[in-house]
C-alpha cells in the first residue's frame, strides 16, 4: 500500500504542477493514472482479504477490510477536499 500511496502522491504533485495549464492530453493521462492506481489498490485489498479469510474467520476478515476501507475513504476525502477541480 505504501508504494501505491507514493505513486499517488507523485500523481497529485503532477496535477498540482500542471493545474494552471492543464491540457486535454495531460488531464487524460492523470485520470488514467488515477484509475490504474485505484484498480491496483482494490486488487491488493482483495489479495489480502483472501489471505486473511484463509486463516481467520470470515467475519474477522470482513471487519479488517471494512476498517481498511474506512481509513482509505477518510484519506481520500481529505485529499479530494483540498484539490481544486479541473477548470
Amino acid at each position: 500500500m505504501s508504494s501505491l500511496a507514493n505513486e499517488r502522491v507523485a500523481a497529485i504533485k503532477d496535477y498540482v504542477v500542471n493545474y494552471g495549464n492543464l491540457s486535454d492530453a495531460k488531464a487524460s493521462e492523470l485520470v488514467h493514472k488515477a484509475l490504474d492506481l485505484e484498480s491496483r489498490r482494490n486488487a491488493l485489498k482483495k489479495k489480502y482479504f483472501e489471505r486473511f479469510e484463509k486463516v481467520l474467520s470470515g467475519k474477522f476478515a470482513a471487519k479488517f477490510l471494512q476498517i481498511e476501507n474506512q481509513l482509505l475513504l477518510i484519506i481520500d476525502l481529505q485529499l479530494a477536499a483540498n484539490l481544486p477541480v479541473v477548470e
